[in-house]
C-alpha cells in the first residue's frame, strides 16, 4: 500500500497521467520570456515558477526537519516584479525548482508507511504524506498558469510538446 501510495505521489509530482511534466513544461523558454507579463491579470512565468520554488523548498525543509520561518500572509511567497530577464538567474530559478522535485520524490520513495501517516508538528500536524500531496496540488495548479501564460505569450507548447502522452 505504501508503495503505491508513494508511486502515486512521485506521478504528481512528475505529472505522470495528469499532465506535462513540469520542467519539460519549462523547456524552450528564455530568460527574456519568462519575465514577460502577458497582460497587467497575470504573473510572469518567472513569477509564478519563484512562487513555486519558493513553497516547494518550505515544505521539503520543513520534512527535512529544518526550523523555517513561516510567511505571515501569502504575499510573502510572491516576487515583487516579473523577473531579471537574465538567462543564468532564470536557469538557477529552473535548477532549484528540479532539485527540490528530485528532494520531494527521494522522501516520498523513502518513507516508510509509519513516516507517510505520522503527524508533523512543525507543519501544522500535516502527515509527510499529505505535506507532499500539497506540494504535488500547488505545482499542478500553478503548472495550469505557466501553460496557460506561456500560450499567452505564443511560447507554448515547448520544444518536446506539451502533451503527456
Amino acid at each position: 500500500m505504501v508503495e503505491q501510495y508513494s508511486k502515486i505521489l512521485i506521478c504528481g509530482l512528475r505529472g505522470k497521467s495528469s499532465h506535462v511534466d513540469p520542467v519539460r513544461a519549462l523547456e524552450g523558454l528564455s530568460a527574456k520570456e519568462a519575465s514577460k507579463r502577458p497582460d497587467d491579470k497575470n504573473h510572469s512565468v518567472w513569477e509564478v515558477l519563484h512562487h513555486m520554488v519558493y513553497w516547494q523548498e518550505l515544505l521539503i525543509n520543513t520534512l527535512k526537519g529544518k526550523k523555517v520561518e513561516w510567511p505571515k500572509h501569502a504575499e510573502e511567497g510572491w516576487i515583487s516584479g516579473s523577473g531579471s530577464g537574465k538567462e543564468k538567474e532564470w536557469d538557477q530559478l529552473i535548477k532549484r525548482f528540479r532539485n527540490g522535485l528530485r528532494g520531494a520524490e527521494r522522501i516520498a520513495r523513502n518513507a516508510s508507511s509509519k513516516e507517510l501517516t505520522k503527524s508533523n508538528p512543525d507543519w501544522q500536524g500535516n502527515s509527510i504524506g499529505s505535506a507532499l500531496q500539497i506540494i504535488v496540488n500547488h505545482n499542478s495548479y500553478h503548472l495550469g498558469q505557466i501553460v496557460y501564460v506561456r500560450k499567452l505569450l505564443k511560447c507554448w507548447p515547448p520544444p518536446k510538446g506539451g502533451d503527456t502522452w
